[in-house]
C-alpha cells in the first residue's frame, strides 16, 4: 500500500508539472480529480501510527491532504468522502501532534508543551465546530433513511477522532481513570452505531474509527462481537482479516502499554509495520 501511495504521489507531481503547458482534458480532468480524492482518503484512514515514526509507513502530507476542500473545483469531489473531507483531514493532524507528544515525553518533558496544548486545542475547536454543509453534499436529494445513515457515520467518525486526539495528548500511556472512562464511553457510542450501519453502504469508510476504538476494546465482550462484526463483513478483504489478527494481536498483549493509539502503534511497529486500510 505504502510503495503504491508513494509512486502514485510521483504521478501526481509529473501530471501538476505538465499543466501549465500541457492541460488535461475535460475526461482526463475528471478522473484526476476522482484520483486525488481517492489519494486523499488513503492517507486518512492510514495515519494510525504517530507520524513518521515507522519508516515503512512513510505519508506525506501535501496541501490538499491538510485543506482537502481545495479539491472541491473538481467535480467528482465528494465521491469518496461525502461531504466529511474536513473531519477526515484533522487525522493526518492529530498523527503530527502524538508525534510531538511523544517527543517531548522520550526526552523528559512529562507535561505537554505550550505547542502541543496549542495544537491540541485547535485541533479540538475544529472538531466541535465542524457541521456538514449541503453545498459538500455529493448529492442533495438524499433519502430520509440515507440521511439517518449519513447522521450515524459523521457520529461514529467524530468519536474516533476524539479518541485519537485525547489518547495522542496521552501519549506513552491513557492512566488517568477519567480519560479511560471517556474513551470507554466513546468505544460504546461507535459499536452500537457501527453494528447498526453494519450492512450499510456506508461501512467501507467505518475501519478506521472501528481500529481506532477496538484498539481501546478492555472488556471481553465487545471484542467477540467487534471480531464477530468484522468476520461477518461484506467486504470479505484481505485488509479486514488483518484488521481482525492485529486487533487480537493487541488484545492478547498482557502489557499495559498496549492500549489505545499507542498500544496500536506498538502493535503495528511489533507485527505488521505495513498494515493498511482500504
Amino acid at each position: 500500500m505504502f510503495r503504491h501511495l508513494a509512486a502514485s504521489r510521483e504521478i501526481m507531481a509529473e501530471i501538476e508539472s505538465r499543466q501549465p503547458t500541457e492541460p488535461l482534458g475535460s475526461d482526463s480532468e475528471t478522473l484526476y480529480g476522482l484520483g486525488l480524492e481517492l489519494y486523499a482518503y488513503l492517507i486518512f484512514v492510514n495515519c494510525l501510527t504517530p507520524y513518521g515514526f515507522l519508516h515503512e509507513r512513510q505519508l506525506y502530507l501535501d496541501s490538499f491532504i491538510i485543506s482537502p476542500s481545495s479539491l472541491a473545483s473538481y467535480s467528482t469531489f465528494g465521491i469518496m468522502l461525502a461531504g466529511l473531507h474536513d473531519l477526515f483531514a484533522l487525522i493526518p493532524q492529530i498523527s503530527l501532534l502524538f508525534r510531538d507528544r511523544l517527543i517531548d515525553q522520550e526526552s523528559g518533558i512529562i507535561e505537554p508543551s505550550i505547542a502541543c496544548v496549542e495544537l491540541h486545542t485547535q485541533l479540538e475547536r475544529c472538531l466541535k465546530d465542524w457541521n456538514l454543509s449541503q453545498k459538500d453534499l455529493v448529492s442533495p436529494f438524499l433519502s430520509d433513511d440515507c440521511k439517518h445513515d449519513l447522521s450515524k457515520v459523521i457520529n461514529i467518525l467524530q468519536l474516533g477522532i476524539e479518541i485519537y486526539l485525547v489518547a495522542s495528548m496521552q501519549g506513552l500511556s491513557v492512566v488517568n481513570p477519567k480519560i479511560v472512562c471517556q474513551l470507554q464511553s466513546h468505544v460504546d457510542g461507535i459499536l452500537d452505531l457501527a453494528l447498526a450501519l453494519h450492512y450499510s453502504q456506508w461501512s467501507p469508510i467505518l475501519l478506521w474509527p472501528i481500529v481506532i476504538s477496538g484498539s481501546c476494546i478492555v472488556q471481553r465482550q465487545q471484542q467477540k462481537h467487534l471480531t464477530k462484526a468484522l468476520r461477518e463483513s461484506k467486504y470479505r478483504m484481505n485488509h479486514v482479516t488483518r484488521t481482525i489478527s492485529l486487533l487480537h494481536l493487541l488484545w492478547g498483549n498482557p502489557d499495559p502499554l498496549i492500549y489505545g493509539p499507542y498500544g496500536l502503534y506498538l502493535t503495528i511497529s511489533q507485527s505488521d509495520t505495513t498494515f493498511s486500510i482500504l
